[in-house]
Order: structure tokens, then C-alpha cells, then sequence
């Protein structure tokens, strides 16, 4: 049985260096997935992704690294909209429920 994941990523870079900015989204992500039973766990991995990969941030020009995440409030938000309102509707973590469920029933 062959296993592999492929993956595509493609991120909007965006940055001011007069107003010493920076801003990172994730805008695209392809997969191809063998067994397709993976695939439900990429999917998830995506939709963390898609919040994660949002960044709004303060650049330090000499390093060239952020230094302070402006939109923390709006991915939090992001996140507990997720977590409250899809997270338990993702086909994985049905799964992931209903097997750990079997697995705590069985000891």
C-alpha cells in the first residue's frame, strides 16, 4: 500500500516599511492525498490553517522578524467562532470522537 500527501501552499505577503507592517494570509492550499480516508484530516488541518495563516503584525526592520501581532483579537475570535460553531461538524472529529468514545467505553 503506497501512502503521500501533497501539498500546496500559496501565501499573500504583504508589507509597509514606512509604517513598519507586515501581513501574511494563506489564500490557497491544494492536496492530494493517498489513502483518500486521510483526506478528512486535511481538511481539518486546513480550516486551522486558513485561521492561523492570517496575520496582521508590527516588523522589526533591522531583523526583518515581526514583533507584535496586531489582529490577535480577530484570529481569537476566529478561533472560538470555529471551535463553537464548525468544530464538532467536521466529518474528522466525529470520527476522532466516536472511536475515542468506543475506545474509553472498552476499559
Amino acid at each position: 500500500m503506497v501512502h503521500y500527501v501533497e501539498q500546496h501552499f500559496q501565501y499573500l505577503l504583504k508589507h509597509n516599511l514606512s509604517l513598519e507592517t507586515g501581513y501574511v494570509k494563506l489564500e490557497d492550499y491544494n492536496k492530494e492525498i493517498s489513502p483518500k480516508f486521510l483526506e478528512e484530516t486535511f481538511d481539518f488541518i486546513e480550516k486551522t490553517d486558513r485561521i492561523k495563516n492570517n496575520v496582521l503584525f508590527n516588523l522589526d526592520i533591522e531583523t526583518g522578524k515581526p514583533k507584535q501581532i496586531l489582529n490577535k483579537k480577530e484570529i481569537n475570535d476566529n478561533w472560538l467562532y470555529f471551535r463553537q460553531k464548525e468544530f464538532y461538524n467536521i466529518p474528522f472529529i466525529k470520527k476522532l470522537e466516536k472511536q475515542i468514545g468506543e475506545l474509553l467505553k472498552n476499559y
